[in-house]
């Protein structure tokens, strides 16, 4: 678990401990987690999902389980579900609706999935990450990696789900989609290189803040790169990194969006890193935001509240080669 969240969770030892507790049953492909909690201990529901929000943001196979109270500290786990609307749901006052899980998979076919991707990870490190590695190069290295590694297309069409037109037969989402993104070797959305990218630097603990900015603005440079429905759309989503003592944006869905496009007919190229380890100014060069509409989607504060909150630094110089 990043330190950046345990920062965080300093004063809830109990919940750290059933976040890692999740983690391990899920790398076991367990069915069942049973706590073990002293009665006095019990976990209350919030407690419980602060547990899963924290294990989820430490590890992706974590947001790859749909997880069901059986009993007191008892949760049965199932394995990439896909999610539909209740039958009968209708939206609340505050847009929200139910879903319910089906569809997933044998624990037999989660482990090939999660073996993969443990092995996409720690192979991708010791290829590519040298002990004498500064932190800037051992991030500017595995965003290398990932960039040639990587297929990837921008999905067309709308993105958002519209409660209004319900459909029972039509899942709205899939669990898992970062650990089946790597496992398939592509990618088809604006996030989950991302979010890979995170676990990465996460695993060599060097700070990685998933960022989203609303109300921005992609430049005519920028433009260039995205399809009309992401331009129109006035966010984005990339990382800042904390390296050497320094902060830094880095957006590796651009980068491979450049690279395609210079490069898909180029045996072994290597990107270019025009996006990486850049300043708040060099960052405004393909997408103007303000410092006030970003927010860190990697905060646990964001989903429960634990603590008061990452705020999104300020990148003063880009890294130069």
């Amino acid at each position: 678990i990043p330190q950046m969240y345990l920062n965080q969770y300093k004063d809830k030892p109990k919940i750290v401990k059933v976040a890692k507790d999740i983690l391990y049953a899920i790398d076991n492909v367990s069915t069942e987690i049973d706590l073990d909690l002293p009665e006095e201990e019990a976990l209350s529901q919030v407690e419980f999902d602060q547990a899963m929000i924290l294990a989820s943001l430490s590890n992706p196979i974590a947001s790859a389980v749909d997880v069901e109270p059986i009993d007191e500290n008892t949760y049965a786990l199932k394995y990439f579900p896909s999610y539909y609307v209740s039958e009968g749901s209708e939206v609340s006052e505050y847009g929200g609706f139910t879903l319910e899980s089906r569809d997933d998979i044998s624990t037999d076919e989660a482990a090939k999935y999660f073996e993969d991707f443990k092995s996409y990870a720690t192979d991708t490190i010791n290829k590519c990450v040298s002990p004498d590695d500064s932190q800037i190069e051992t991030a500017s290295k595995l965003y290398k990696q990932i960039i040639k590694d990587m297929e990837f297309e921008i999905v067309e069409g709308s993105m958002s789900f519209d409660p209004t037109q319900f459909n029972t037969d039509e899942p709205v989402v899939t669990a898992g989609s970062v650990v089946k993104n790597v496992s398939e070797r592509k990618f088809n959305g604006e996030n989950n290189l991302c979010l890979l990218y995170v676990f990465l630097l996460n695993q060599v603990h060097i700070e990685a803040l998933d960022i989203m900015a609303y109300n921005g603005v992609f430049t005519d440079k920028g433009k260039e790169l995205v399809s009309e429905r992401i331009a129109d759309g006035m966010f984005w989503e990339w990382i800042i990194i904390g390296a050497d003592g320094k902060y830094y944006h880095c957006d590796p869905t651009l980068e491979k969006l450049a690279y395609d496009k210079r490069y898909s007919d180029v045996a072994g190229a290597e990107p270019d890193l025009d996006y990486f380890g850049m300043s708040d100014t060099r960052r405004s060069d393909t997408f103007k935001f303000s410092r006030t509409s970003m927010m860190v989607n990697n905060d646990p504060a964001i989903f429960m509240g634990p603590g008061n909150g990452i705020k999104a630094p300020e990148c003063e110089e880009s890294y130069s080669f």
